[in-house]
């Protein structure tokens, strides 16, 4: 699953690369830059599971890997139906870790779908960066 999801993200970068304009230069790790200075661009993560179900309370666990800036990151949850369900965006101190309740998060955005059967999905976090690997969650 980890590999698939790695080998998704590669895909997706190499065809933004043609949207690129031609001053920024591809190089390797997945990252772009201009007049040798590394360019923050869109990134995505992912976990595979969350639920709000009765009797139950998923935490998201997100630490920031960069060493001198924060993380602004997005938590995305996303329904089996597919609905997607954006919750507050939290900023994370550099080497610091921070824990996001989903439930917390439903009650301010879609508190109908708050300890409800059929309440769970995926979380897509979405931010910018340098690298996907600045953001590491459990």
């Amino acid at each position: 699953m980890i590999a698939s999801a790695l080998h998704f993200k590669f895909e997706g970068f190499a065809n933004a690369q043609s949207t690129v304009d031609s001053a920024v230069s591809p190089l390797s790790h997945g990252r772009l830059f201009r007049n040798n200075t590394a360019i923050s661009q869109p990134q995505e993560s992912f976990a595979p599971y969350w639920t709000s179900e009765p009797g139950w309370a998923t935490q998201l666990q997100l630490k920031n890997n960069l060493s001198s800036r924060p993380l602004t990151v997005t938590p995305v949850l996303r329904l089996a139906s597919g609905q997607e369900i954006s919750l507050d965006a939290t900023t994370i101190p550099p080497n610091s870790s921070v824990s996001v309740w989903i439930n917390e998060g439903l009650l301010a955005h879609s508190p109908d779908y708050l300890s409800q059967p059929g309440s769970f999905g995926s979380v897509v976090f979405r931010y910018t960066s340098l690298s996907a690997m600045n953001l590491t969650q459990q």
